[in-house]
């Protein structure tokens, strides 16, 4: 009401903190139903700096890179080492809308036992928000040694808490 305004002394009464509008529902509705493609682009985004990233996460993937048809994880990075070897990488990929917990199948989970060390497991957190975190953990079979989900012995249920203490970190947060 510009009329009701008058010239005259101002009194401070209080500190106002303006945030921009929130994100379009369509966006973040679009945002949550991609979570695993999300989480897919960012850490092949991040591997990709490091050498050679092959997605595997679909049969015909898996097969052009000579693996079964369903391989226990989704992405093969190749990592060129300091000492001139490569470094393979067999990582299952996680997305999470929050901090919520991840589920690894009981196909995952073999292949992280049989792989061991060449077995990571990486969750992009927070995927649907504008500030995703990369929490990495190699060996996770040996690293989380967990129980089966109560409602399913095929898979299981790892909460984020759990991981956050053994990860491997580097700042957390994945930019582009």
């Amino acid at each position: 009401e510009p009329d009701k305004v008058l010239p005259g002394f101002v009194t401070f009464i209080a500190h106002a903190l303006v945030l921009p509008e929130p994100e379009d529902d369509g966006d973040k509705a679009w945002r949550i139903d991609n979570i695993d493609d999300l989480a897919m682009k960012a850490v092949r985004a991040y591997e990709s700096g490091f050498g050679d990233v092959r997605p595997v996460h679909t049969p015909e993937l898996a097969r052009a890179q000579g693996l079964q048809d369903y391989p226990g994880f989704d992405v093969l990075s190749l990592r060129r080492g300091s000492d001139g070897k490569r470094e393979r990488r067999c990582i299952e990929v996680k997305g999470t809308r929050g901090n919520d917990a991840v589920v690894m199948t009981e196909n995952e989970w073999a292949k992280a036992m049989n792989l061991r060390s060449e077995y990571w497991l990486y969750v992009v957190a927070e995927c649907a928000s504008p500030a995703p975190r990369l929490i990495r953990i190699q060996d996770p079979a040996m690293t989380l040694l967990t129980r089966p989900d109560e409602r399913s012995v095929a898979t299981r249920r790892i909460k984020l808490a759990d991981i956050l203490p053994l990860a491997e970190d580097d700042g957390g947060v994945l930019h582009g």
